[in-house]
């Protein structure tokens, strides 16, 4: 199986990065977006471990979905995907590595009386994803 698992389980890995577009599409204003970059491992301090652990934790909790999708031509079981989490770790440690974080702040106005409802948006229609077993789309507000 190729492709990765954003692809295959249509995860939208880099939402901070399309939430400003996504919000002003549905008719939010005075969005800001703040961006904190954090260097992973030992270097970038207590917060920077702390993102380590974060990540690895995360991509930890993946493993068993990454091995039922036949692991992306990259790993073919539990103990390949564990080494290759360590090795990530390590590389944390010996490399300038950076995780990003996003505080996004939006304001819906008010609706006057007269003004259309705003336009009701789906991630899956906006990002021209196939919707799954959904036959209800939730607007994004």
């Amino acid at each position: 199986a190729s492709g990765s698992i954003g692809q295959k389980r249509q995860l939208l890995l880099d939402c901070g990065e399309h939430l400003p577009a996504l919000l002003s599409e549905a008719g939010f204003v005075d969005i800001t977006k703040r961006t904190v970059k954090v260097r992973l491992g030992s270097a970038g301090g207590l917060k920077g471990v702390e993102a380590a652990a974060c990540r690895s934790g995360a991509f930890r909790g993946m493993r068993d979905s990454v091995l039922l999708d036949g692991g992306y031509g990259v790993v073919n079981g539990p103990e390949e995907f564990d080494k290759l989490v360590s090795q990530v770790m390590a590389e944390w440690e010996t490399n300038e590595c950076y995780a990003f974080y996003y505080t996004i702040t939006a304001r819906r106005p008010a609706l006057s009386p007269t003004a259309p409802p705003p336009s009701s948006l789906s991630m899956p229609e906006t990002f021209g994803l196939a919707a799954k077993n959904h036959s209800v789309h939730h607007p994004l507000y």
